[in-house]
């Protein structure tokens, strides 16, 4: 079998747009903020946030099932790793 990412993907947009808000409100690129996991968190809450209150049929998208095979896991740390190579630090 194979999994779908596709929702998740779809609504991973709403947090880069967190990072967005975070850069104009600060005037500064977030990864140089302090606290780095807290940027990360206020991220997450906007994606969760806007998921519950606008798209509440993929809440379910957002939430890691104790089910998940050791080939998703993998997966899903690859997606991980590949965002942490776009949003390096210069």
């Amino acid at each position: 079998g194979s999994i779908d990412l596709a929702a998740y993907m779809n609504l991973l947009a709403v947090h880069e747009m967190g990072h967005l808000y975070l850069d104009q409100a600060t005037g500064e690129f977030d990864f140089h903020l302090p606290r780095r996991w807290l940027v990360e968190l206020f991220c997450q809450l906007c994606l969760h946030a806007y998921t519950a209150t606008q798209e509440a049929g993929h809440l379910l998208s957002l939430e890691t099932e104790s089910t998940m095979t050791s080939k998703e896991d993998d997966l899903l740390l690859e997606v991980v790793a590949m965002h942490s190579m776009v949003f390096q630090e210069p």
